[in-house]
């Protein structure tokens, strides 16, 4: 395999995790380092971004918006979009767990939340409102289910 390649890591940590690239270069993740999980934005050899312990960033799309997830006491993640320094912090309504996980030019974000011990996945419209993605029962083909 040929082309360039970049090492991105912060103060010689080995826990490095970039998550997501967008074609302008901006890489997104998370640094664990001393117990900590930091989110990050990096590009052209800088960090531009640190986010507190207890954040870590999953995508960034064209645009430069950025989503993420981050620990919220007392127990629980609730997600976030940054787009330029304004930051939206968002949950799945009664959810404990909310982890973005996805987004496209348009703003949409895709990820899971939890409610109790049930995982179930969700997109979330650019204009805030929430519907769940949930596997059908049947195959849609209505072939056999196997199971």
């Amino acid at each position: 395999m040929s082309g360039a390649y970049e090492i991105i890591d912060r103060d010689g940590s080995m826990n490095t995790m970039p998550e997501d690239i967008n074609d302008a270069g901006y890489t997104v993740g998370c640094v664990h380092q001393g117990g900590m999980m930091l989110g990050f934005v990096f590009n052209g050899g800088t960090f531009l971004s640190i986010e507190s312990a207890g954040n870590m960033y999953t995508g960034v799309n064209e645009s430069g918006t950025a989503i993420g997830y981050g620990f919220t006491p007392p127990a629980g993640n609730a997600s976030f979009i940054l787009s330029g320094v304004a930051r939206v912090e968002f949950s799945y309504p009664n959810a404990t767990n909310t982890v973005a996980w996805g987004l496209n030019q348009a703003g949409d974000v895709v990820g899971w939340y939890g409610i109790a011990a049930s995982s179930r996945g969700f997109l979330r419209l650019h204009d805030g409102q929430f519907k769940q993605i949930a596997v059908p029962e049947r195959p849609l083909d209505a072939g056999v289910w196997r199971q």
